[in-house]
């Protein structure tokens, strides 16, 4: 509390032990581990859950479009708590009423990396999690907002040689031939005109 005859403003403070506070987790997990190629179909999992013990409010889930990756079709499914939307397609914006103690949203989405994409790059997935209940931390103890990504790496280029002339030994020697005797003939004539 707030001493008397103390300067303005008038302030007082309480702390609240972490143990009372909503902490939310953000998990993020791609089922791709090798070099991926332009055109690749990958699958990212986001799961949000509430590890503390109280219940969180108004939590705001945000999942957008990477560079050189397409998102597409995803679906929710909630345990403990109901997903704004069963299913969507795209970057993933929501805001759920509650998320109670214990429970947790999983999103699973669809995405292809892009044709563009450039050789040997790294490419990051991010999801974040927030609430409007400003006492909320992120698992972990840290502040607002909660973040979790997956990353998955471009294959190298490869260098492109010409593709061989096929060629027999029989096509070969009769081309040897050939030029030989041309050759032959091309002398002979220029003693003849001398």
């Amino acid at each position: 509390s707030a001493a008397v005859g103390t300067a303005m403003p008038c302030k007082a403070s309480q702390t609240i032990a972490s143990s009372a506070l909503p902490m939310i987790g953000v998990s993020k997990a791609v089922d791709v581990t090798t070099p991926v190629k332009p055109g690749d179909a990958l699958v990212f999992t986001v799961t949000v859950k509430n590890a503390g013990a109280v219940d969180a409010s108004q939590v705001s889930i945000s999942d957008p479009a990477p560079a050189n990756i397409a998102l597409g079709d995803w679906t929710c499914t909630g345990t403990g708590a109901t997903c704004p939307a069963a299913s969507g397609t795209g970057a993933i914006t929501a805001t759920v009423a509650s998320l109670p103690v214990g429970s947790q949203l999983v999103y699973v989405i669809k995405a292809k990396v892009d044709a563009a994409a450039p050789a040997a790059t790294t490419l990051t997935n991010t999801a974040t999690a927030t609430s409007a209940l400003a006492i909320t931390q992120c698992a972990g103890g840290t502040a607002l907002p909660c973040s979790a990504s997956a990353s998955v790496t471009t294959a190298s280029a490869t260098g492109t040689s010409p593709a061989p002339i096929p060629m027999n030994k029989a096509w070969a020697l009769a081309l040897l031939s050939m030029l030989l005797a041309a050759g032959a003939a091309w002398r002979l004539q220029g003693r003849v005109m001398r």
